[in-house]
């Protein structure tokens, strides 16, 4: 019972051009959690008290119709990630006393593709498939101990990737 319920953006637009051209563009949030027990003394506290990953993609895309049933496209995805982790740090109040936050924070921008293809039969049927690559981040922030300002915080750098989505 660590999660709840979150709000997830979703935002699609597009517009025809000539040619059997078109352009669009879609926003969405594709990955996200928060954990958080109601707990901060939970056993695990060492490991985390809560964690956060939030990513935001903004997808511009060109599709053609190739055929007048057929369409393809291909775009890019420009995506942000926002993480954190708070858990307990035992070197104050030792493993069973009151135990300080410490935090780790970073975020940043990702790079993908998109592909899509559609058929529409006369029939009035509809069948596509979609492809997203993965998108590697380099998420750049610091770590500190809260509540104890004279330790300061450090710079961190970590790598994460998103898994690739085919549809």
């Amino acid at each position: 019972d660590f999660a709840g319920p979150a709000f997830i953006p979703a935002l699609y637009a597009g517009a025809p051009l000539r040619g059997g051209l078109s352009v669009g563009f879609g926003f969405n949030g594709p990955f996200g959690v928060t954990t958080e027990p109601e707990n901060d003394n939970w056993a695990g506290k060492f490991e985390g008290r809560t964690s956060r990953l939030k990513t935001y993609n903004f997808n511009p895309v060109d599709s053609y119709w190739v055929t007048p049933t057929l369409v393809v496209c291909a775009g890019a995805q420009i995506e942000f990630a926002d993480v954190a982790l708070k858990s307990a740090y035992p070197g104050i109040g030792g493993l069973a006393g009151p135990n300080p936050n410490a935090v780790i924070n970073g975020d940043g921008f990702g790079f993908g593709y998109t592909l899509g293809l559609l058929w529409r039969p006369s029939n009035g049927t509809s069948v596509g498939a979609g492809f997203r690559s993965s998108v590697e981040h380099t998420l750049d922030g610091e770590t500190l101990l809260a509540g104890v300002e004279a330790l300061g915080c450090a710079k961190v750098s970590a790598d994460l990737e998103m898994p690739a989505i085919a549809t």
